[in-house]
């Protein structure tokens, strides 16, 4: 039985020059809130913002939920024009929880960049109960970068 031993940086995003917690996607924005818990038939709502950093003429704004959400109020999707930087458009979006489990809202926007004739597109997401990440001890080498190991066999 072979075992191999995997060690995963937590301070990849440093490493790959991001700051933490900057957000530097074209499409700026953030819903809220990002995780809620909640039992079946509780209504909630969510709140949607958009902040692009670059001027776009079109964008499409696309919403699904997982089975287990039904979207009660709230656009499915829609055209949005004239987007410029600075500016924020707000959405709320109100679901009721059908089934137990996670669940997910997903809103996407997505342009089409002209000059450089590419899609971009962001997508905002809501979990409803989300599953919980397994914890693991984390450890701290000699340059105090921490880090967890995980044995696979």
């Amino acid at each position: 039985m072979k075992r191999t031993l995997i060690t995963i940086l937590l301070a990849l995003c440093l490493a790959c020059g991001v700051a933490a917690g900057k957000e530097l996607h074209p499409l700026g924005g953030d819903i809220s809130p990002e995780k809620i818990q909640a039992k079946v038939g509780r209504v909630l709502v969510f709140e949607l913002s958009i902040e692009p950093r670059t001027a776009f003429e079109r964008a499409g704004l696309t919403v699904e939920t997982t089975k287990g959400l039904t979207l009660l109020k709230g656009v499915r999707s829609e055209v949005l024009s004239n987007l410029k930087p600075g500016t924020k458009t707000h959405f709320t979006f109100q679901v009721r929880v059908v089934e137990p489990g996670p669940q997910e809202l997903q809103v996407t926007l997505s342009v089409l960049d002209l000059p450089n004739e590419e899609i971009i597109s962001r997508l905002y997401l809501a979990q409803v109960n989300p599953k919980p990440l397994p914890s693991y001890p984390t450890k701290t080498d000699d340059h105090g970068n921490e880090f967890i190991e995980i044995e696979v066999d």
